[in-house]
């Protein structure tokens, strides 16, 4: 019986799980190609060349396959990820490439991995999710916890000194810290809060003022700890928008504790809520420090470089800021600021109208 030829290519023609196909690296023409691969291309061999193939490359990588195919010492590249673009859309090819010795032909195969890349993206894009949740948590209960504990020192001073109504209108205070918090843990640590990818923004449309006041009236009870006198206004009786209040009290209270670090003992914080044709505005003005300018364009990152240590020796950890504008974003609103150095700063969180571009 006559020696047949070695074909590589043989026993992996009934594998369904790669396209297989060959080609001529010096005539670019395919010489094999299974059902698989020209099911996927719509190639045949007798209608389509190898540069059909390269063409339909993202640019980058066509000019990196075509450099890599220009070796002369026949090594194999495996695992090499391309990009297909076709119709718009983009296909993830995860390819090998084994050059056959002595001749100008390559054998290769090449698996569709989109899908197992968008399930990575979306694993990578849930656990982004939930140490963003994290953050935020540690974070801000870390900052109340602090908060409840100055509450708790002052009425120790007050109630050895027989000022029992102050004490009790202080404990009032901290009862409430902690039943807020208690309440945004439960809210965040809740099963379809974790296991999804969208936050869960329980929008009611209430009266966002009455909440606006008692946050205010919070701070006031701690003036004379703290120094600073804290203001709130409104252009409006009543404004009503259609957000999750919880959330919202939790920015605005984050935006006065991060003013407070950099307004000195006898200045003061106004929180306002004012409402136009196009928005409703929050904004939370201090007459404190302000921000310098070398600082500004980094103040919201993670971990940014603009931190600096509050005005009475508080630590800062970089995130506060970035908690705040994530927060916001889950809200649906934008925040900005204003700030001169040594002439305080405002932080305006906004809330477009419907049919109101962004």
């Amino acid at each position: 019986m006559k020696n047949q030829a070695f074909n590589p290519i043989a026993p992996l023609t009934g594998n369904d799980s790669y396209m297989i196909f060959s080609f001529d690296r010096v005539t670019l023409r395919f010489g094999y190609m299974n059902p698989l691969f020209q099911q996927f291309f719509g190639y045949s061999p007798s209608q389509s060349g190898f540069g059909a193939f390269v063409n339909e490359l993202h640019e980058e990588d066509r000019a990196l396959l075509e450099s890599l195919l220009r070796f002369g010492d026949d090594k194999s590249i495996e695992g090499l990820v391309l990009r297909r673009i076709k119709f718009g859309q983009i296909s993830y090819l995860k390819c090998n490439f084994y050059p056959i010795p002595d001749t100008s032909q390559v054998f290769a195969l090449a698996q569709d991995i989109s899908d197992i890349l968008e399930a990575n993206n979306v694993v990578l894009k849930h656990n982004a999710q939930k140490n963003a949740i994290l953050t935020i948590l540690s974070h801000d209960v870390v900052g109340a916890l602090s908060t409840a504990s100055t509450l708790i020192d002052f009425a120790y001073g007050k109630a050895s000194s027989q000022e029992m109504p102050k004490v009790q209108e202080i404990l009032s205070v901290v009862q409430q810290i902690c039943k807020s918090n208690i309440q945004m843990i439960r809210s965040f640590l809740q099963k379809e809060f974790l296991t999804s990818l969208s936050v869960p923004v329980v929008s009611v449309r209430n009266d966002i003022l009455d909440s606006l006041r008692k946050l205010v009236e919070q701070y006031k009870v701690m003036k004379t700890q703290l120094g600073v006198d804290v203001i709130f206004y409104s252009n409006q009786d009543q404004i009503f928008l259609q957000v999750d209040r919880e959330k919202l009290i939790q920015v605005v209270n984050n935006l006065i504790s991060n003013a407070l670090k950099f307004t000195p003992k006898g200045g003061s914080i106004s929180v306002s809520a004012v409402e136009t044709d196009r928005a409703v505005e929050l904004k939370i003005q201090d007459t404190g420090v302000g921000i310098p300018d070398h600082m500004k364009h980094d103040i919201f990152s993670k971990f940014s470089a603009a931190r600096r240590e509050g005005l009475h020796g508080e630590k800062p950890n970089g995130i506060g800021l970035w908690v705040i504008k994530t927060m916001v974003e889950w809200l649906g609103a934008e925040i900005s600021f204003q700030s001169k150095e040594g002439c305080g700063t405002t932080f305006v969180v906004s809330f477009l109208k419907e049919g109101r571009p962004r």
